[in-house]
């Protein structure tokens, strides 16, 4: 048996760092701080060749007294969400955004050093990596306005027939 001085209990503790990881939520209309989003993170687990491999639940809960293994948070009146969480890969899903076009799941990973990365963002113009650094906004999450289509018809009031060529603006 070793005994090392000065340590109580004759133990080293060692804690894990965690680093910040921050999204921002915005639109296709212009708004660049849009509150009220719901989100999920799922982690850390291993994203590795377009698929998802979570680690036990009981290998890590993340601030979650169901202990299903994530955390939602609510996007805040600047349009942010920031969690902070060891190195990993983490899953990423909207939940709720009334009035938008739904962000399918995504996929991010904090190295050991803190440097974050987009895992699967080709061609998902709805995702942006604004910075890779630490205490920055990390992703911009772009959704696109729910929009429908209306037609409308000027009808003659005495005779209540379309009236052909009208126009509006």
């Amino acid at each position: 048996k070793a005994v090392l001085s000065g340590l109580e209990d004759n133990l080293i503790k060692n804690t894990r760092t965690d680093y910040s990881l921050s999204l921002k939520k915005a639109d296709n209309a212009g708004n660049d701080k849009v509150a009220g989003i719901s989100f999920a993170i799922t982690g850390p687990g291993k994203y590795e060749s377009s698929s998802w491999i979570p680690f036990a639940k009981a290998d890590f809960k993340l601030n979650d007294p169901s202990e299903s293994g994530y955390e939602v948070k609510q996007t805040d009146g600047e349009g942010l969400i920031k969690w902070n969480l060891p190195y990993g890969d983490y899953k990423i899903e909207e939940l709720d955004a009334a009035g938008y076009e739904p962000v399918e799941p995504f996929y991010v990973r904090i190295d050991v050093n803190g440097k974050v990365s987009l895992l699967n963002g080709e061609g998902r113009g709805e995702l942006i990596l604004d910075s890779e650094e630490q205490n920055q906004i990390n992703l911009i999450i772009k959704n696109v306005i729910k929009t429908g289509s209306l037609s409308v018809e000027k009808i003659d009031g005495e005779t209540g027939k379309a009236i052909a060529g009208a126009q509006f603006e």
